[in-house]
């Protein structure tokens, strides 16, 4: 390992001091190309997904795809039949909860049959507010073919019945790729 400056120069670590020529950049990641990235949105008004309402559970669709460059333009989200999603990130905010309880959120993908299964979990402490939010990486990323839908699951009975106002809102990462 070494520490190198920007013009290339190691200034201390592994290798005689010297110029350090970097042969492997650019480096293509599948999904770079700008038009292949995308954000997908989950809030409490989306769509609702087979499993909501199941064991007191709130759990609505990825329904709306950010448009490139922002300002708050949706369109909804569909996967093209030759590709599929691979979602690598999501981040999370539940409002009205109880003050100081774990909240667990979950992506769960679903079946045309309406089958899920958890994908991935995260988790984070409710504030006095009733504030919890998190951010996580996916490592290799959740692969969503077009006739799967990705669910957000947030709790809807936090255990001790109903919570009114409970409200939330996702969003995921990830970028489209040719469905092999």
């Amino acid at each position: 390992m070494a520490l190198v400056d920007d013009a290339g120069q190691v200034l201390f670590g592994a290798g005689a001091p010297g110029k350090v020529e970097v042969t492997n950049f650019p480096f293509s990641v599948p999904g770079t190309n700008p038009s292949a990235l995308g954000t997908i949105i989950s809030s409490s008004s989306s769509s609702a997904c087979a499993s909501d309402g199941f064991a007191g559970r709130i759990s609505k669709a990825f329904s709306r795809k950010v448009l490139p460059g922002g300002g708050g333009v949706f369109i909804p989200f569909t996967i093209p039949n030759d590709q599929v999603f691979v979602v690598t990130s999501f981040d999370w905010v539940v409002t009205g909860a109880p003050a100081s309880r774990i909240i667990t959120v979950s992506l769960k993908l679903e079946s045309p049959s309406g089958f899920n299964v958890s994908s991935a979990q995260s988790a984070a402490l409710a504030d006095a507010s009733g504030v919890a939010a998190a951010s996580a990486t996916l490592g290799g990323g959740i692969v969503i073919k077009g006739s799967n839908v990705l669910c957000f699951t947030a709790p809807g009975d936090m255990v001790v019945g109903p919570v009114p106002g409970l409200a939330f809102g996702a969003t995921a990462q990830g970028y489209f790729a040719p469905d092999v």
